[in-house]
């Protein structure tokens, strides 16, 4: 983790379907949240495209943290909740919920300092690297906490117009009814 934060953000952005990313960053963790007893559930129009400019590999990286983070956070029998929706034309809110332990408000505004951790063998990195992925992407990331209850990072990702015209344009069949209202 400190090699990747610490290398340059350069990195290639492409078109990209983020349901994909997400779904292969659950992918992932099944095994371990079926181990758990645990449940992950997506929660996505099936109609509608998800695309952003990116980078796979980091947005996976992003998740990955995100989830591992969620997986510790809940006892047996936990859920964890991944959604995706468009707020609005130019905005694409990802949101990653866990029915875990929660954090006090001490801990939420040390989350996203560096190696800052509760766990024993955390090493205060991977919610450093969470951020830098959203900002490299242009996004804002937001987190609630509530203890005894859980978790939920909320990330928003900027629409390029030009970008979210064109691939809505040339695929309104798979937009849902709300989405293709906003062309």
């Amino acid at each position: 983790e400190i090699l990747t934060l610490s290398k340059p953000s350069s990195y290639e952005a492409q078109m990209l379907d983020i349901k994909d990313v997400v779904e292969q960053a659950i992918t992932l963790f099944q095994l371990k949240a079926l181990e758990l007893n645990t449940s992950i559930i997506f929660e996505y129009d099936e109609q509608a495209s998800y695309k952003i400019k990116g980078n796979n590999n980091r947005l996976k990286q992003m998740l990955i943290n995100l989830l591992k983070n969620a997986i510790e956070a809940v006892d047996s029998n936990g859920h964890i909740i991944i959604q995706l929706v468009y707020q609005d034309p130019t905005t694409l809110r990802l949101i990653v919920e866990d029915r875990g332990r929660g954090m006090s408000s001490e801990q939420m505004e040390k989350a996203f300092q560096s190696f800052y951790t509760t766990k024993s063998t955390g090493t205060g990195l991977g919610l450093l690297l969470v951020q830098a992925v959203v900002e490299e992407h242009n996004g804002e990331i937001k987190l609630e906490s509530t203890e005894g209850v859980g978790t939920r990072f909320i990330i928003d990702f900027p629409i390029n117009m030009y970008d979210f015209n064109e691939m809505m344009t040339s695929n309104t069949m798979y937009l849902s009814e709300k989405q293709q209202n906003y062309i």
